[in-house]
């Protein structure tokens, strides 16, 4: 497997990560009664999920 292969298996993973903790941000965000599901705080909320996902991986 060569190096350029197993690089964009990882942006596909990183990427694949950061779709799924932007759609729980959403969807968490959404069931919070008076809470507004805007753009920086699904963008906040992903990015300490991301965060969480690394630091369970060990990353």
């Amino acid at each position: 497997m060569s190096t350029t292969t197993q690089t964009k298996s990882t942006v596909d993973q990183e990427r694949d990560l950061l779709v799924r903790c932007v759609e729980d941000a959403y969807e968490s965000i959404r069931l919070l009664p008076g809470l507004d599901a805007n753009g920086p705080a699904i963008v906040w909320f992903a990015e300490h999920m991301w965060e969480a996902y690394h630091r369970e991986r060990g990353d």
